[in-house]
């Protein structure tokens, strides 16, 4: 919308209601129902799921310099198994909606209580294999 004001003011432009800024997380369901069963950030992150945030961090780097579009742009070699630019830009988006979901404590519980009760199997055997390696 322009708006024309006295010849001695500039005219302006009114700005509309613009959306909220788009990231990784805003992509993503609270409750991560759009994700696939098969998507899992621990493993596009290539860490364990007892993983610090600090070795979170340490992935997401290593990764980056790796799969970054930007670097892979000019590279003559695609990285991993990717075949064109559009697989490193599909992997790029995995590998930080990924460290957005781990490198936030409370995504991160969302995230593993979602695992949880879609595959209540593989966490019980999570859990006693973690008992298992305590000595319990």
């Amino acid at each position: 919308l322009l708006l024309l004001l006295p010849y001695n003011t500039i005219p302006f432009t009114i700005p509309s209601s613009s959306p909220p800024p788009r990231t990784s997380l805003n992509l993503i369901k609270e409750d991560f129902s759009d994700k696939p069963d098969t998507w899992n950030p621990y493993n596009f992150l290539e860490i364990e799921r007892d993983a610090t945030q600090e070795q979170i961090k340490i992935a997401y780097r290593r990764l980056s310099k790796k799969y970054h579009v930007d670097s892979a742009r000019y590279s003559s070699v695609l990285p991993g198994s990717c075949d064109t630019l559009e697989d490193v830009r599909r992997r790029w988006d995995d590998i930080k909606a990924s460290y957005e979901i781990l490198s936030e404590r409370t995504q991160r519980m969302r995230w593993d209580r979602r695992d949880l009760v879609r595959k209540p199997g593989e966490a019980v055997g999570r859990l006693l294999l973690d008992g298992v390696g305590a000595g319990v």
